[in-house]
């Protein structure tokens, strides 16, 4: 095999620290609806969207872990249950079933 002119590291050569940043796979993302929040982007199994109200009508969402015995941690979605398992802000579900419920209610009148 021809060299290279590369040097070949031996065993007692340190391993150089990396100084780039490498954003994580995971993302989890929460949109401001109707004075609350609800899950936008859901994360990937055994962890949970956190959703968090923030000021002038906005959310975000922050990775936790989430128990992996639960059969929703295995299977995340943008769902109410899904959102409470990281005991977030999930307020704009509830606002979502009451106006659904509202809505039902005035077609049967």
């Amino acid at each position: 095999m021809k060299s290279m002119r590369h040097k070949m590291a031996k065993f007692s050569d340190s391993i150089p620290l990396s100084t780039t940043i490498i954003p994580s796979p995971d993302k989890c993302d929460c949109n401001y609806h109707k004075d609350e929040c609800i899950i936008s982007w859901p994360v990937s199994s055994g962890k949970a969207c956190k959703c968090n109200y923030k000021e002038l009508w906005s959310c975000s969402g922050s990775i936790v872990f989430c128990d992996s015995s639960r059969p929703k941690c295995v299977n995340l979605d943008e769902s109410q249950e899904a959102c409470q398992l990281s005991k977030g802000d999930c307020g704009g579900y509830l606002i979502n079933y009451y106006q659904n419920i509202l809505f039902d209610q005035k077609k049967v009148k």
